[in-house]
């Protein structure tokens, strides 16, 4: 995009699109980092990055998609409109499918990752839940018990997690509200095995912030996804976590898999964003 537009009204309807906040983070970090070229610079390696959009004022409105043209994997996606705030209007109408494109390819592309790396042996996961998954081998097991098992990977400064754990069907469908259910199931585990260094202090569903939720499929099977923070009580402790929820009839119960980062002052978006790539490589089998 020219700097003149980029630095104007026409740039600042891009960030707010591209920019907008991830929700379930306990701050604020932009769903995407954006990097700005003028056409005139737009070359050699410039033209490198997984994920571009052009911008264009020399032809009637008309959005494309070319995949791989200067690298493998890529989207280049290229807005043409006569006018800037037309330029912008047809932005705004492909913005979701821009985002779900650019997702879609970097959840791909950090899933070959794990592919590739060396991976933990999940035998006790398989052997306990009945799933299959690529989980890189820095996660190590901290702790199991009953249908409970908890993986942890050290960071410089905080760690990210990995929780299974299940219920009965009936737990969650009892009469009461579903969410409203998972979310105490969610809270009794916490309290009972996830504790903090002073005494009665414990892991909880942060109360100030609503889960975001959404339905979705995984390995065929219909999901609730929901993205939050969390606290540990009477401590300082916090961060965002991501819950998968699967009904599985199979075996009568509900499986919990989540992630969750402990990241203080730190950019968490990245984190959360390898917890969601290893739980959708998910497998069940029987």
């Amino acid at each position: 995009m020219n700097d003149s537009l980029w630095i104007g009204s026409a740039g600042d309807s891009i960030r707010k699109y591209l920019a907008v906040s991830i929700d379930g983070l306990s701050q604020e970090e932009p769903q995407f980092d954006i990097i700005q070229f003028s056409p005139r610079i737009f070359v050699d390696k410039n033209r490198l990055a997984r994920n571009i959009i052009v911008f264009s004022d020399k032809s009637n409105c008309l959005f494309t998609l070319e995949r791989s043209k200067y690298a493998t994997p890529q989207n280049i996606f290229t807005i043409n409109a006569p006018s800037y705030n037309e330029m912008v209007d047809e932005f705004r109408v492909n913005i979701d499918s821009i985002v779900s494109t650019i997702k879609k390819l970097e959840l791909n592309e950090m899933q070959h990752a794990l592919n590739r790396g060396a991976k933990l042996d999940i035998q006790r996961i398989t052997a306990v839940f009945g799933v299959k998954m690529m989980i890189p081998n820095d996660y190590k097991f901290v702790f199991e018990k009953d249908d409970f098992i908890w993986l942890k990977k050290n960071l410089a400064s905080g760690n990210s997690n990995l929780l299974f754990y299940e219920v009965p069907i009936s737990r969650i469908e009892n009469g009461n509200d579903k969410i409203s259910n998972i979310i105490q199931v969610k809270d009794s585990i916490g309290e009972a095995y996830i504790h903090g260094t002073v005494a009665g202090s414990f892991m909880k569903t942060d109360e100030g912030y609503s889960p975001f939720i959404k339905n979705v499929v995984l390995d065929q099977m219909q999901v609730k996804e929901l993205r939050g923070t969390w606290d540990i009580k009477n401590s300082f402790m916090n961060g965002p976590y991501i819950c998968y929820v699967f009904k599985d009839e199979y075996y009568d119960r509900y499986l919990f898999v989540e992630g969750f980062t402990y990241h203080p002052s730190n950019s968490k978006r990245d984190l959360l964003f390898e917890l969601e790539a290893i739980i959708k490589t998910i497998k069940f089998h029987e």
